[in-house]
């Protein structure tokens, strides 16, 4: 994207590698072969990602199949939910 003049800042690999929140990869299964792409590198890059592929959908995934992404997000959301956090900081 950044070649097309996005406007869009590069994205570092270290960057992402460190990211530590749960991150839900949604794509469309009729995506165009550039979403799948970056979604299969950024897969390689976050620590703790899920993925959905929304069937009969491409980009605008939402609406193409809007009972598959609702489940799919909605059961990611549940799961998180029941997933005990660490707390990083004391209180004093």
């Amino acid at each position: 994207a950044e070649l097309l003049g996005s406007g869009f800042a590069p994205i570092e690999v270290k960057e992402l590698q460190k990211i530590e929140a749960p991150t839900l990869l949604v794509t469309g299964e009729n995506s165009i072969g550039l979403f799948h792409r970056l979604s299969d590198r950024l897969a390689e890059l976050l620590p703790r990602l899920d993925r959905l592929d929304i069937p009969r959908a491409s980009h605008m995934m939402h609406e193409d199949n809007a009972l598959a992404y609702n489940r799919g997000v909605l059961s990611f959301l549940t799961v998180q939910n029941k997933t005990p956090t660490v707390k990083t900081s004391k209180m004093i």
